[in-house]
């Protein structure tokens, strides 16, 4: 059925390239069956080129990246025209790669479609830089939380959510107690490690659903999602308190750190975000301008 197969060994030039090649090459017959796969898959795959003879070009490939291979081989053989795609597929060993996958038709001396070659290349690296890039975008580079950026767009995601659906929601700004001292006494390679060891312990401390951000400097925030009364808030607040009061373990001896927290509610205290940072600042302030600062201290906004 496919001439272009058993052509495959008679032009030598073009039969070197192929068994040569790094990219994984198939050719498959209409009903997506492999009539010939090069010997590149051994090393790609770890599985030698005649074992693919007969089986469908869908084996192996992840689940839910069938469909594009589906659309794809759908898109070659009605429109005669070559489509790229991405998709994992699964080495012998069991792992998943990443390839990009060139779907071309194969046309006889008449213009009809008769098979289609599928060229793939190994694009796991690439997908794992992509991945720490988008990493990279959306978290902090010392913490590993997220950054402002991502925090903000969690937040407008969180209040369109709630919405009309009568759901609470709290935001807790926090800010390390005299963090300059920390910098300027210690050295701001302790100071990192204070923002690190900090941010493990607000991580222990939040529950499933919530967020944490670092704002900037020594300022958090937490979104606190479904949040049914004050007590919620006090009683994550209080779990936040007890997690800082075992001293921080830093190179030049053990040092306490504390917190304080502002805090504020929707649709409570507003339905804006913006309005919704402002007050828990605000609230964040007045624990910071009653001297608190030396000591754990938290306030939530009321509204006057």
């Amino acid at each position: 059925m496919l001439e272009n197969v058993d052509r495959i060994g008679c032009d030598e030039p073009f039969r070197q390239i192929v068994e040569n090649s790094l990219d994984t090459i198939k050719v498959l017959d209409l009903q997506g069956k492999i009539r010939y796969a090069s010997p590149s898959h051994r090393g790609v795959y770890g599985r030698e080129a005649r074992e693919y003879m007969g089986e469908s070009a869908f084996d192996s490939v992840f689940p839910e990246d069938l469909s594009k291979l589906v659309y794809a081989l759908e898109v070659v053989m009605q429109r005669n025209k070559p489509v790229t795609v991405q998709l994992r597929k699964q080495h012998q060993r069991g792992h998943w790669i990443w390839v990009e996958a060139s779907c071309s038709p194969i046309m006889d001396e008449n213009a009809s479609i008769q098979g289609i070659v599928l060229i793939s290349r190994d694009i796991s690296e690439r997908k794992e830089y992509e991945k720490k890039l988008q990493y990279m975008a959306f978290h902090d580079y010392l913490t590993g939380l997220y950054n402002r950026r991502k925090f903000m767009q969690l937040c407008e995601s969180a209040l369109e959510l709630a919405s009309g659906r009568n759901i609470r929601l709290a935001i807790l700004i926090l800010d390390l107690n005299q963090f300059k001292w920390i910098n300027d006494h210690l050295g701001h390679d302790m100071g990192d490690v204070v923002l690190q060891e900090f941010s493990k312990r607000l991580l222990q401390c939040k529950r499933d659903h919530d967020f944490i951000g670092r704002l900037s400097g020594d300022e958090f925030a937490i979104l606190m999602n479904q949040v049914e009364s004050e007590a919620d808030i006090i009683q994550l607040i209080e779990h936040i308190m007890a997690a800082l009061e075992l001293p921080f373990e830093l190179a030049k001896g053990a040092h306490q750190v504390t917190a304080s927290i502002g805090a504020s509610m929707y649709p409570d205290h507003s339905e804006s975000l913006s309005m919704l940072i402002k007050r828990a600042d605000l609230a964040l302030y007045k624990v910071k301008g009653e001297g608190k600062s030396g000591y754990n201290g938290y306030c939530i906004y009321q509204n006057s």
